[in-house]
């Protein structure tokens, strides 16, 4: 048996870890009646501007609506999420993930009044990180999903995809502006340290 070669990278195992988590809780939310009910309530605005917003922004930021919407949630959220773990390393990473779970669901339910379930707000801080800072990601992946939610976030914004549960614009918009910025940052540090050296 061969050794691993030394360029071998690390597994990402928060960036897993989310995604498991959102898989779960989604299926277990997705197939179980009660439960569901339960987490649909967090649709209600009255609940998210009670005194316990903060502890329902997470659980609701793991959730999904669909089956569709979790899967392709989960696969975005894997490549590129995995591709900005391993640039910035876990702890960060953690740091990243809770800011911008936290922030682009509280500023759409202060602008639009709903509050929006998903992970899609994470996944595009995510897509925003890796603009300033393309991944080697091969075959083209990361910039399919660019197109692919750069071409959502301006449908979403142009035409009413759905009236009766509209795609979370402030949340996606905010989140690639968190992530550009943190992107930015990372470049501008990266580059005065290998100036440094």
């Amino acid at each position: 048996m061969s050794a691993l070669p030394s360029n071998t990278r690390p597994l990402a195992v928060v960036t897993l870890t989310l995604c498991a988590l959102s898989a779960v809780l989604s299926i277990v939310s997705l197939v179980h009646a009660p439960l569901d009910l339960t987490w649909r309530s967090l649709h209600s605005s009255d609940a998210f501007r009670s005194d316990v917003f903060w502890v329902l922004v997470l659980p609701a930021t793991f959730l999904h609506s669909s089956w569709h919407h979790l899967t392709f949630n989960l696969v975005v959220g894997l490549l590129l999420g995995t591709a900005v773990e391993r640039r910035i390393g876990s702890l960060w990473f953690i740091g990243f993930v809770l800011l911008c779970s936290i922030a682009p669901t509280g500023l759409e339910l202060w602008y639009s009044g709903r509050p929006q379930i998903g992970i899609s707000g994470i996944d595009y801080a995510f897509l925003g990180f890796l603009l300033p800072n393309p991944p080697p990601i091969r075959y083209g992946l990361w910039l399919a999903c660019a197109v692919i939610l750069l071409g959502w976030l301006l449908a979403g914004m142009i035409y009413p995809i759905s009236p009766e549960n509209p795609p979370g614009n402030v949340s996606h918009f905010s989140g690639l502006l968190i992530g550009i910025a943190a992107g930015l940052l990372f470049r501008s540090r990266r580059r005065n340290a290998l100036q440094r050296v």
